[in-house]
């Protein structure tokens, strides 16, 4: 990895100046060495290093559209907003749709910003991976800005964003747990992400109310109405200190002036691995340092994602919006969109994800592909998804089910070239249960009861038996990151492998009630309590149980 340059002032701001390209030129051309240092550079992306490699770069000139006042603000930098976010927009842009390209705001980690956009001009190298073939690579610079936004300087800057009338739409990926309020602070310092998009909006509204698309981008079941719950509370606090007015509280609350569009948003985006640097390093690119943001994500100049995408949105953009259509964008009208992501959130893709990454973990896997070569495991989601979340399952029209399950089970889970871990998919688990379990047993509480279920209580059963921190062999397990994670380990302290009673193991299923958000029937929590007695009886009992169980 060679020496990352400066961007004139240590800041990415409007005013900030771009690499002096004059100082640095691609010395081999031949393939070999072709990419280094090239991602800080303005004009040489159209090199012919760059053709030679295989390699696709922007039709547009970045530092021409850094110029215009962009439509597009985006909170959470992350490599899920890199995936999808960043491609939509560098095609709209590659095809003249888009002007200013994407703003970008970081509000929890300042390294994602100062590590991982600015020193490479806010651009990365897309690797997009497919189930069989070569890889496809591109450089993305559809990011024109990266802001921080408890810098002050930047948060003006962010301020005069959010109050021009251009501006159509806030984009944000700060995943689940983002959306709570916490600690917004005031308008102008303010502290948590409701308290920051808030803030924005406090400073449309003084300077004219020109209307604003507020749009969630975040894996959970109507996230456009939990958004608007969450930026209405914040409004509610700041009002009864008296920091603003009932009259932002009522513009916000009009929907012909603040929308909160559903979407549903669906990639495969494992942090950048190693494998994946090593090729691109003995290709000869020269930017692959992997960069630790957080305590469980991880980012490069790089972003590698699989193939197939959906981005579905509701058509609901009151100043307008980028054409997004002609960027493989679905849009329709509300119940459309929620349907899509009730399926794939509640029934065809997070549950299963979470049901392997609970098992994956436990009996030793690191790869997610490598577990679709598990029989026990595949049996187990495919339990989960066909025969207990297809019968309950929306049905959006524009998606089946059915085809979005089989895709799933037969291309994109066993992909061989996609670095994903079950680690990173466990992390955050208490807050993913509610909707990716807790929805399809309300369901079945709502009809024809849980007694037929297997492969749900299997799950909560296995999430228990993971908190143990102990694999299926007896040893020691790295548990993922869980803002739960201390509450729930020190509840469980007493549960031993080899010697849990079923008192203990009922206790332990009577955690769920406030986990799930929901009521648990006695006797449904008596069979999770069964099967965690069965998972935790000893070394290789995790194998033993799920064996015994999905082939009865």
């Amino acid at each position: 990895m060679s020496e990352k340059p400066s961007d004139g002032n240590g800041q990415s701001g409007i005013d900030a100046p771009m690499p002096d390209n004059g100082e640095q030129q691609v010395e081999n051309t031949s393939g070999e060495g072709y990419a280094e240092n090239v991602l800080h550079l303005m004009d040489d992306l159209n090199s012919g290093a760059f053709a030679a490699a295989g390699i696709a770069v922007p039709k547009y000139s970045q530092q021409a559209e850094a110029e215009q006042t962009p439509v597009w603000l985006h909170i959470g930098p992350g490599n899920f907003f890199r995936a999808v976010h960043t491609h939509v927009a560098q095609d709209l842009m590659n095809a003249g749709e888009l002007s200013g390209g994407i703003a970008l705001a970081g509000v929890r980690s300042p390294a994602t910003i100062t590590d991982v956009y600015r020193p490479y001009a806010n651009r990365h190298l897309s690797v997009v991976m497919p189930v069989s073939g070569p890889w496809r690579k591109e450089v993305v610079a559809s990011v024109t800005h990266s802001y921080l936004a408890h810098e002050a300087a930047d948060w003006a800057q962010l301020r005069a964003i959010a109050s021009n009338p251009a501006l159509q739409l806030v984009t944000l990926t700060i995943t689940e747990k983002g959306y709570t309020v916490v600690d917004p602070g005031t308008p102008t310092t303010p502290k948590d992400a409701m308290g920051v998009v808030t803030a924005l909006l406090f400073a449309r509204f003084l300077a004219g109310k020109t209307p604003l698309a507020l749009l969630a981008t975040d894996n959970f079941s109507r996230n456009g109405d939990v958004f608007r719950a969450s930026v209405l509370k914040v409004a509610g606090q700041w009002k009864e200190t008296g920091l603003v007015s009932q009259d932002f509280i009522s513009w916000i609350d009009d929907r012909t002036q603040v929308s909160f569009p559903l979407s549903m948003v669906d990639r495969i985006t494992p942090n950048p691995a190693q494998g994946v640097a090593d090729k691109l390093a003995a290709e000869g690119f020269g930017d692959t340092e992997l960069i630790r943001t957080s305590a469980s994500t991880v980012m490069a100049p790089f972003a590698n994602t699989e193939e197939v995408w959906y981005l579905v949105l509701e058509d609901d953009f009151p100043n307008g919006r980028p054409a997004f259509e002609k960027a493989g964008v679905l849009l329709g009208e509300r119940e459309m969109v929620n349907a899509a992501d009730e399926m794939k959130v509640t029934v065809c893709l997070n549950p299963l994800h979470t049901a392997m990454s609970i098992y994956g973990c436990l009996l030793g896997y690191t790869r997610i592909y490598a577990e679709m070569q598990d029989a026990e495991i595949t049996a187990l989601i495919r339990k989960l998804g066909y025969d207990e979340g297809l019968p309950v399952s929306p049905d959006p029209k524009i998606i089946s089910p059915k085809a979005f399950l089989d895709e799933l089970l037969t291309k994109r889970l066993p992909n061989p070239n996609l670095p994903d871990a079950p680690q990173r998919i466990a992390a955050d688990t208490s807050q993913k249960l509610p909707i990716r379990i807790g929805e399809t047993v309300k369901k079945y509480l709502a009809g024809p009861g849980l007694g037929s279920l297997v492969a749900v209580p299997l799950t909560l059963a296995g999430w228990l038996r993971y908190l143990m921190a102990v694999d299926d062999e007896g040893k020691p397990m790295e548990l993922s990151p869980d803002p739960l994670l201390a509450e729930l380990t020190r509840e469980l302290g007493d549960l031993q492998l080899g010697s849990v009673s079923d008192e203990q193991a009922l206790r332990a299923a009577n955690l769920l009630d406030a986990v799930l958000k929901v009521k648990l029937p006695s006797d449904f929590k008596a069979t999770i309590a069964s099967y965690l007695v069965k998972l935790a009886s000893g070394p290789g009992a995790v194998r033993a149980t799920l064996h015994n169980t999905l082939n009865n």
